[in-house]
């Protein structure tokens, strides 16, 4: 189910709408201020951002630049649906990213639904978005590297350095779990890999899902496949050696 995080400190707008795009199927989450979209924002990532300009306080613009400074949040469509408009401040909505600008007065909810639609049909799924974010990373962790990357992500409570520790276990395991996916899905190497790449994905766009729980699963299940890589290796490495030693007898 995707999600949305609509902002608007105008309640009745909140509630009209949130329940007309919950009747289409999305999971809505509501903030009426700049500070509450920011702590519901800490604890999840929404598919989908809708922003009010005109707010008390942390204005619209403010709010969508603190979004965009948060590597997480750089991909995630944001529609402005705004009242009022102030030139300078569309303009520098769109120079920090924004995807459509949708006035109230002239978007009833069924408008409203099929932008939402629309932008959700062209946004990249989770997995390009953490494949474009692991290539910027300036170091180039290996499997190697992966046991100090857990102890790391499980001592760790600190959103920002929780993604990023998250980003690089995601760069150091993908050849193991890119292998693991290549194999059925019957066996268990096939379902080891499958479940990683979806927890993996699952914790990087939901930060609230981070927990003790879920940092000790993605241990045990990185720990289990690391061990039955290496276990595959080596059961190849045997069959390699006896094959050169029938070889060799064959020379004789």
């Amino acid at each position: 189910m995707k999600s949305i995080l609509l902002i608007d400190d105008d309640k009745f707008v909140t509630t009209l709408y949130a329940a007309k795009l919950q009747s289409e199927g999305f999971a809505v989450d509501t903030a009426h201020s700049g500070d509450e979209a920011i702590e519901k924002l800490e604890k999840n990532r929404p598919d989908v951002i809708i922003l009010d300009l005109n707010m008390p306080g942390i204005s619209g613009v403010e709010l969508l630049r603190a979004i965009r400074a948060v590597p997480l949040f750089q991909h995630v469509p944001v529609i402005i649906f705004s009242s009022g408009y102030i030139r300078t401040l569309v303009d520098e909505a769109r120079q920090l990213g924004i995807n459509k600008i949708l006035a109230k007065s002239q978007c009833p909810p069924k408008m409203l639904i099929s932008e939402v639609k629309a932008i959700l049909d062209r946004v990249p799924a989770m997995a390009d978005f953490l494949a474009t974010d692991a290539a910027t990373l300036p170091a180039n962790p290996t499997t190697n590297d992966i046991p100090g990357l857990l102890e790391q992500f499980v001592s760790s409570q600190e959103a920002a350095v929780l993604h990023n520790v998250l980003l690089k276990i995601y760069k150091a395991s993908l050849q193991c779990i890119n292998e693991a996916l290549k194999e059925p899905e019957s066996t268990i190497r096939g379902q080891l890999g499958r479940a990683l790449e979806k927890l993996i994905e699952d914790l990087y766009a939901n930060p609230g899902h981070i927990t003790e729980s879920t940092k000790q699963t993605l241990v045990a299940g990185l720990q289990k496949l690391i061990r039955s890589e290496a276990e595959k290796s080596k059961a190849e490495l045997g069959s390699e050696l006896a094959l050169k030693d029938i070889l060799r007898s064959l020379e004789e």
